[in-house]
Formats: C-alpha cells, sequence, structure tokens
C-alpha cells in the first residue's frame, strides 16, 4: 500500500513539474521542420501543432547521429496517471532502401529485422520503424530521470559554427503549452551538459538491439 501511494505521489509530482515549466517557457516556435517531417512519416501528428486534452502530456527526443545510421527517436506519453514510452528509429528513405553504408548487401527487410523493428514505414523522405524492445523499459523511472535533468527547462543553445555529430531535438507538450530546443554541442554550458545526458541516456535505452554497424 505504502509503495502503491509513492508511486501515485511521483507520477503526480511529474506532470505537475512539466505544466508549470512549460507554462514559464511557453511555445519556441522554432523551424525544425525535418521533425515534423519525419513525425508525419511516422503517422504521428506533429507535437509543435497539435495541442493535448487538459492532463495529458507528451515528450518526443530525437536524436540525429549524422553519418552513423539509424537515426533514434523516443517518445513518452503521459495519461490516467501513467507514463508510456516507444522507441523509433529512421533513416533518409535512400539509406535505408540500398542500405546502412556502401559495403552493405542486406536487402531492405534483413536490416528492418536486424534493427528489432516489428513497425515499419516508408514515408515520402524517410524510413521509420517502431522498436520492439520498449517492453523491458521502465518508463515511469525515464520520466522521472528526464525531470531531473529538466529538460522542459532547456533554454535555447547558443549559436555554434558547427556540430559535434550528435544533434538532439527536444519536444515536451502538456496541454496548449509546448516547449522545444535543439542542442548540438554537450559540454559548452551547464544545461548543455544536461542535454548530453539526455543523449546518452537514449543511446543507453537503444543498446539492446543496435543496428549501427
Amino acid at each position: 500500500m505504502v509503495t502503491h501511494l509513492t508511486h501515485r505521489r511521483v507520477k503526480s509530482i511529474l506532470a505537475t513539474w512539466f505544466l508549470l515549466l512549460l507554462a514559464a517557457c511557453g511555445s519556441a516556435n522554432l523551424p525544425y521542420t525535418s521533425v515534423d517531417d519525419i513525425a508525419r512519416d511516422a503517422g504521428m501528428a506533429p507535437l509543435a501543432t497539435t495541442p493535448l486534452p487538459e492532463g495529458k502530456q507528451e515528450i518526443r527526443l530525437w536524436l540525429s547521429t549524422g553519418i552513423v545510421l539509424p537515426n533514434q527517436m523516443l517518445r513518452l506519453t503521459y495519461a490516467h496517471e501513467r507514463w508510456l514510452g516507444e522507441l523509433w528509429r529512421y533513416w533518409p528513405r535512400g539509406e535505408a532502401e540500398h542500405g546502412i553504408d556502401g559495403w552493405s548487401h542486406e536487402s531492405f527487410d534483413q536490416t528492418m529485422e536486424r534493427c528489432g523493428c516489428v513497425r515499419t514505414i516508408r514515408g515520402p523522405e524517410n524510413v521509420v520503424c517502431r522498436v520492439a524492445e520498449e517492453k523491458a523499459i521502465d518508463w515511469e523511472s525515464v520520466a522521472l530521470r528526464l525531470k531531473q535533468l529538466d529538460i522542459a527547462g532547456l533554454p535555447e543553445e547558443a549559436a555554434h559554427a558547427n556540430a559535434d555529430g550528435d544533434v538532439l531535438d527536444v519536444e515536451v507538450r502538456a496541454g496548449a503549452a509546448y516547449h522545444r530546443v535543439r542542442y548540438s554541442h554537450f559540454n559548452s554550458s551547464e544545461s548543455a551538459r544536461r542535454a548530453g545526458r539526455v543523449v546518452q541516456m537514449m543511446k543507453d535505452l537503444d543498446s539492446t538491439v543496435r543496428c549501427d554497424h
């Protein structure tokens, strides 16, 4: 009984935290059209233009890994006092259909099977797939870790000339409130280091079924 009440309290605190931070941050209104296009290819409504009913929240973390494919997306949804999650991978369509790299002799279906895909969608510009491994993940713990990293309060990254390789897009939606930021450097400030820990967390979550080789 004590454990059940503790879990309910954690869920309530998480929900309240996201709402307060989003109300303070407002809408980032940034032109990250590629993220919206990939969401559409995956059959999802773009989070930037899709308000949610009161009491529901959604987090999307997009990790573009440069020349090392596939890219990754982590999706968390909150409803009925519970966090649920999904892991997705995505490639430019040409890369997915003609091999991860120039030396690959795999068929498209072989690549998707090796990458743990249980649902694959070929969009106009991207191939996206949902990964089978998420049932083993404690999504409440993932949401708590993101709260500790204060992702809903991450400020916009200062402009830099060149990226380090990885690029992280963070989207957080709670009702009508929306916040989005992008990071491509992960050691330049305290907030950048927090973003870097989000990147590492995503890579750790996606390590059970790897397909970047």
